[in-house]
Order: structure tokens, then C-alpha cells, then sequence
């Protein structure tokens, strides 16, 4: 299976992007993030520069992997996947 990308996301053309990668609507992919084969991004998450993603990462709806540069390793969901929405705990 191919990447592939919504039309309305950005992806920085400097970012590594694995096969069988999905990127939503409006997710933003900064430069110098490396996203491992089998990710699935959802919309509106933006990743920044630095994040590395293993294999197989699912980050989820409207998330933001920014604040401290985050690798994520093979197969792991973001931790915020339980959470209800706006919940900040």
C-alpha cells in the first residue's frame, strides 16, 4: 500500500515518510520528523521537527507532538488515546 496523503495536510518536503503511511485531513509534518512504515497520522495532528515515529504509530485526531520532541517506538499508541476530549489530566 502506498503513502497517502489528504490533500489538505502539509508535509514538509524534507520529512521522511515510510510506506503504508496515512496522513489526514490538515495534519501538519514539519521538517526533520521521521515517520515509520505503517503510521497512521489522523487529522488535524501536527508533528513537529525532530519527532521520530517507529513503525506502526498511530497518532491520533487533533494531536500535537511538539513540546518536547517525542520518539515514539514500534506499534505504540500516543498516550493521550483514552482520553476524553479536552481532557487534560
Amino acid at each position: 500500500m502506498p503513502v497517502t496523503i489528504h490533500p489538505s495536510a502539509i508535509v514538509h518536503a524534507k520529512a521522511s515518510i515510510g510506506v503504508n503511511v496515512g496522513i489526514g485531513p490538515y495534519a501538519i509534518i514539519e521538517e526533520d520528523v521521521v515517520i515509520g512504515d505503517g503510521c497512521d497520522i489522523g487529522p488535524y495532528a501536527m508533528i513537529a521537527s525532530g519527532t521520530r515515529l517507529g513503525k506502526q504509530c498511530r497518532v491520533f485526531n487533533a494531536r500535537s507532538l511538539e513540546q518536547f520532541h517525542r520518539t515514539l517506538n514500534s506499534g505504540r499508541k500516543n498516550n493521550t488515546e483514552n482520553r476524553r476530549p479536552y481532557d487534560h489530566s
